[in-house]
């Protein structure tokens, strides 16, 4: 968390789809700063701290179908790196649903949830309201 803000990393090179889902978590009233990086490679640099300091987001967003390194690559670098552990992931896209269902990238172990990229407002409100379900599991029980 950034003072209260939860910082959401947005691995997309859409930016169209970028500046819907800040419209939809604006609306859903979640206060977020968005992190958006266009492709897996620079997302690795962001992550990794290879650019300055390691930055830890609260959630990662990540699309399959990136340039350069892909979703997939993305996530399983990050798979073992401790600066990593307990950030949920939630993969979007609108490819690769075969290979999720059959488990192989939801059984890394950030991955909270898949979901298909939205087509319009309406899922893109679905994906606001996912995003705050996987962030509330993520802080766990109230102690």
């Amino acid at each position: 968390m950034n003072g209260g803000q939860t910082v959401i990393v947005v691995v997309e090179d859409n930016a169209a789809d970028v500046l819907l889902l800040r419209e939809a978590l604006a609306h859903r009233r979640m206060d977020s700063e968005i992190v958006a990086i266009e492709s897996g490679s620079e997302a690795l640099d962001y992550l990794e701290g290879r650019k300055g300091q390691v930055s830890r987001p609260d959630l990662l967003l990540v699309d399959l179908n990136l340039p350069g390194v892909d979703g997939e690559a993305l996530l399983r670098s990050l798979d073992g790196n401790a600066a990593m552990t307990g950030v949920p992931v939630i993969i979007w896209s609108s490819s690769y649903q075969r290979e999720l269902r059959n488990g192989r990238l939801m059984e890394l172990p950030h991955v909270r949830r898949f979901v298909t990229k939205p087509t319009n407002l309406a899922e893109f409100f679905s994906i606001a309201d996912s995003i705050r379900e996987v962030l509330e599991q993520s802080k766990g029980p109230a102690v």
